[in-house]
Order: C-alpha cells, then structure tokens, then sequence
C-alpha cells in the first residue's frame, strides 16, 4: 500500500496480454494503491502475471463491448480517483509522479486526459495527440461508452496536461490482429 494524499485505483481490462502486462504494471504499481483487472479469458499466463503484482482479477468473457468491460472495472475500483491504463501502454514516469498533484489541487475538475504518443514497430504514428481521458473521480457518475473505442461520460470539468505523455507501443502484426478485430465487432453491430 502506497501513503498519498489521495487513493487511486488502477483500472484495466485484459485479453492475452502476457507480453506486456508486466512491464505495465510493474511501472505504475508504485503509483496506485488496488490494481482492478477485468480480465476477459485469456489463455496465456496474462492473469498469472498480474497477480504477481498484487491485481484484483475479475474474470468476464469479452463480449465484444469494449465500455462494459471498463465498467465492471470501475464498479470494483475501491479508491478516491481510478486511473485507468492498457496493458500495452507506458506512462511516463512525470505523469504518473502528478497524479497525486491533480487529485489534490483540482480545483473541481473531475477528469484529465494526457496526451498519448503511439508507436507501430518502433516509428511514432501520426496520431498525436491522441488525448486519452484515463484520471477522474470515483464519483460513480462517469461510466463508459462506446463499445469500440469507448470514452467515459458524466464528468464535469476536464483538463489536459499537455506534456505528460502515455506511450503506446504496437507491432505491425498486433495493429492488424486489433483492426480485425474492431471489423468483426463493427459487422456484428450493422446485423443488430
């Protein structure tokens, strides 16, 4: 357990992420006080690894509905602010040092977003600033929405930190495996 001003909870969702959960939490688990792990059936050692770091698994098949695998998330977040991440994301480490910042002086601002710098085989995409809504109050009023690339909704006020960063690294054949899987999702939706 970590002594703060404020608590945070991590929140996160997984499926077969063995290959860079580890890193992930490993960095951000000096930060967070309770690591959430909805997990939605992954048969490599994903769940293995993030018990090593002390994360909270709640086991939920992947419907593919990206918002109410964050949802379940957020419903077990026990701490005053959740901080949600991927398993295939870095934070750098200024960002995470001003968490504690953000939740003690927010002036009533219930939500931030960072910037997020993604990378697809080492070289920095053009999607930047990509600014990812990932730090706000567990007021239980903000809930996810969207079922492919899903955003929280019910915050007040938002501010964005323009140079605190998150990292995204991707290799060319994961971006394809995702894309896939966003069309299987997507063809699903057109037939409801």
């Amino acid at each position: 357990m970590v002594s703060k001003f404020v608590t945070i909870s991590l929140c996160m969702i997984t499926l077969n992420e063995e290959e860079f959960i580890g890193k992930s939490l490993k960095h951000i688990r000096p930060y967070v006080d309770e690591i959430i792990i909805v997990d939605g059936g992954s048969k490599d050692k994903t769940v293995e690894i993030a018990k090593k770091y002390g994360a909270k698994i709640i086991r939920r098949p992947f419907k593919h509905d990206f918002a109410k695998q964050r949802n379940i998330s957020l419903k077990y977040a026990t701490k005053d602010w959740i901080f949600v991440a991927d398993p295939d994301e870095v934070q750098e480490k200024a960002l995470l040092e001003s968490l504690q910042f953000f939740a003690h002086n927010n002036i009533g601002i219930d939500m931030f977003a960072f910037p997020r710098k993604n990378y697809i085989d080492g070289k920095q995409t053009s999607a930047y600033p990509d600014r990812q809504m990932r730090f706000f109050q567990n007021n239980h009023k903000i809930k996810y929405k969207g079922i492919i690339h899903e955003k929280p909704e019910g915050y007040n006020l938002i501010a964005s930190p323009v140079k605190l960063h998150i990292i995204h690294r991707k290799t060319s054949k994961r971006q394809a495996k995702q894309n896939q899987l966003y069309d299987k999702i997507g063809k699903m939706q057109e037939r409801k």
